[in-house]
């Protein structure tokens, strides 16, 4: 587990580049396309993702990723507005 993983979701800090971050999501999700965020680390885009996705609010209801990986590959995960998956 990374130190991504033990993030606390009420220490968020809304910055210029998290509300942009959430814009181009919402762009993305308009237009049906799928936007790539980048960036050098250390500049929120992890934290970012997860507070868009709302993470804190189902991770704990989701198995480990080698059973998530089992569930995406035959197409049983419903599909949602965001998902986040960070490598």
């Amino acid at each position: 587990m990374t130190e991504q993983d033990e993030g606390n979701p009420l220490r968020f800090v809304a910055t210029k580049n998290s509300r942009r971050f959430g814009e181009m999501c919402d762009a993305c999700w308009q237009a049906r396309v799928v936007g790539l965020g980048y960036g050098p680390p250390g500049t929120g885009k992890t934290e970012s993702a997860k507070q868009y996705a709302q993470w804190n609010l189902f991770k704990p209801y989701l198995p480990e990723w080698g059973e998530m990986r089992e569930a995406v590959t035959r197409g049983k995960v419903a599909s949602g507005q965001a998902f986040f998956v960070s490598l």
